[in-house]
């Protein structure tokens, strides 16, 4: 998709490698990236000025985070988990990623871990 900054998250499982090539701000956008493919709208203003200057972003308003992420395909959800893990690695406290509250959702579920994907092998 024109515009996107990390099309490999949806295009094959992330290595090891290329998730340790990602510092704080890479790993926030990422993960943010994902949600607003699929529609996610979110309430912090920077991020909505972000991805709405993108041709491919259409916000769903009506759309909850668990709903989205039931949308992820098995290579998102491997991605989202790894890099969440890459998030904690780095103790990413100090850059905010969008917290639960900021998406218009009332709860943000990790997606659970699909049989068949080893996410420690990477």
């Amino acid at each position: 998709m024109r515009g996107e900054r990390f099309p490999q998250t949806r295009l094959h499982i992330m290595t090891r490698d290329e998730l340790a090539a990602f510092d704080r701000e890479e790993v926030r956008y990422a993960i943010n990236e994902l949600y607003a493919r699929r529609g996610g709208v979110f309430s912090d203003k920077d991020l909505n000025t972000v991805f709405s200057a993108k041709p491919w972003y259409k916000p769903r308003e009506d759309l909850k985070v668990d709903e989205i992420v039931n949308e992820f395909t098995s290579t998102e959800k491997a991605n989202m988990l790894a890099l969440a893990k890459r998030r904690a690695e780095l103790g990413a406290a100090s850059v905010p990623t969008a917290k639960p509250e900021e998406i218009k959702s009332p709860q943000r579920p990790m997606p659970k871990r699909e049989p068949g994907i080893d996410l420690d092998r990477y």
